[in-house]
């Protein structure tokens, strides 16, 4: 499963994320939260008190559980 086929106020867990998201904090093993999509738009997730905005491509390539 990936962050782009989770629903607003989903929490899971990161599995799988590209090495440059590693650098915003998004790591295997910590808990994140959509707290905002739209259809085809940005996602936006909250990962400990950070909140980051990703592409819908992005978002495919982050794996979460």
């Amino acid at each position: 499963m990936f962050i782009s086929d989770i629903k607003r106020g989903d929490k899971k867990i990161v599995e799988k994320i590209p090495l440059r998201l590693m650098e915003l904090g998004l790591i295997p093993g910590k808990e994140i939260e959509v707290i905002s999509r739209s259809n085809n738009g940005p996602i936006l997730i909250l990962c400990g008190r950070t909140r980051i905005g990703v592409g819908v491509d992005i978002a495919r390539s982050i794996k979460v559980r």
